[in-house]
């Protein structure tokens, strides 16, 4: 369901091949049915997406290491260290 709906209460159908999701007697939503238990797919139009960050901000965190830091490290991998 679409966030604007969370605190709305929304009349919902189970048919055999799909779900009727009924608001003021006018179906608003159809769904097909999932096969197997407990499966549960999220419609991204019924989600906002978060922003996106710049990188910067992504890479927040992440420590800076010159190559030959990974070289020292597969090389004592290489030789059977820990």
């Amino acid at each position: 369901m679409p966030e604007t709906m969370r605190k709305r209460t929304e009349e919902v159908q189970n048919h055999v091949d799909e779900i009727c999701i009924f608001e003021d007697g006018v179906c608003i939503a159809r769904h097909p049915v999932l096969e197997g238990r407990n499966r549960r797919r999220v419609d991204p139009a019924h989600r906002k997406a978060p922003p996106p960050r710049p990188m910067q901000q992504r890479l927040k965190g992440v420590p800076q290491r010159s190559l030959a830091f990974y070289d020292a490290v597969s090389q004592r991998l290489a030789a059977g260290g820990v």
